[in-house]
């Protein structure tokens, strides 16, 4: 099962002449870690004197 195999492993199959994962687990891959990347700068965003009229804001978006 390739959820459970790390990111190198992932890569490794990828590369190889496997018929799976092709481009739509490697495109799944890029879009998760974009979300990922999202979610990390909203929960920097918390807490910021800065960013204080959009708090409620992005605590929907991270539920989401």
């Amino acid at each position: 099962m390739l959820v459970k195999k790390s990111c190198m492993d992932f890569v490794e199959v990828l590369a190889s002449s496997a018929p799976v994962p092709g481009g739509g687990g490697a495109s799944a891959m890029v879009g998760a870690l974009g979300v990922a990347l999202g979610s990390m700068v909203g929960n920097l965003t918390l807490g910021k004197k800065k960013y204080m009229d959009v708090q409620e804001d992005i605590k929907v978006i991270l539920e989401k």
